[in-house]
């Protein structure tokens, strides 16, 4: 009696730890069968898994500005009065007499040139014609030549007023007097037949002469070191 009941309290607590065991390891397998799968190649459910860089977008550099364009030298001019300066020779003459006695250069053109030489027809205000040989290579002028035909003793007067200015242009201190002197040994007051005079200074060889087959007076000036 003794032993059947110990046994029986024996068994009953065997079969309630064996019960009690039973339900932790029924409660074990329920847990690890209602664990989520987790996938090794998915982080969705893995917090401490390092985030993905962004990619980075590639600056596009920037075009650089297309250097200026140099200025182009202005073309070499083909006016044989403007490579010779005739142009500028013609401006300072009516600015300094010219224009203060009434006898300008108008206009020029080239009328004739050689390897050395270039010479250039001037139309003055008054009428007269005037020639200019230029010496190419120093662009300094060589010889002026007046011409005037003649029909009146006022053609004759406006000949050697002509000469009187472009002599004021070359020597700009000259004096009245001198002036006088050199028109008068160049034939000024001479009857027309009689005009062929030569007149020289340090620098200058003056000369006139009528040429009756043309009814025309010149008055001449050679520069002797140009």
């Amino acid at each position: 009696m003794f032993v059947m009941t110990l046994f029986a309290v024996s068994g009953c607590s065997f079969n309630s730890a064996s019960e009690s065991k039973k339900e932790s390891e029924e409660k074990a397998s329920n847990n690890q069968n209602n664990a989520p799968v987790t996938n090794p190649g998915d982080n969705s459910n893995n917090n401490n898994a390092p985030a993905t860089p962004a990619t980075p977008s590639p600056t596009t550099p920037s075009t650089p500005p297309a250097p200026a364009t140099p200025p182009q030298p202005p073309a070499a001019s083909e006016d044989p009065a403007e490579v010779y300066g005739v142009y500028g020779l013609m401006e300072d003459y009516n600015n300094l007499v010219g224009n203060k006695h009434g006898i300008t250069m108008v206009k020029t053109k080239l009328y004739s040139e050689d390897q050395d030489y270039a010479t250039f027809s001037i139309t003055l205000s008054n009428g007269n014609g005037m020639g200019m040989v230029v010496v190419k290579e120093t662009k300094k002028v060589k010889v002026f030549s007046i011409v005037s035909p003649i029909s009146t003793d006022a053609d004759y007067d406006k000949l050697y007023k002509s000469a009187a200015v472009l002599l004021m242009y070359i020597d700009q201190n000259v004096t009245e007097d001198v002036l006088t002197d050199i028109l008068t040994q160049l034939g000024y007051g001479k009857p027309l037949e009689q005009i062929n005079f030569r007149y020289e200074s340090t620098d200058l060889e003056m000369t006139t002469e009528y040429v009756a087959s043309s009814n025309e007076l010149y008055f001449d000036i050679y520069y002797k070191n140009n």
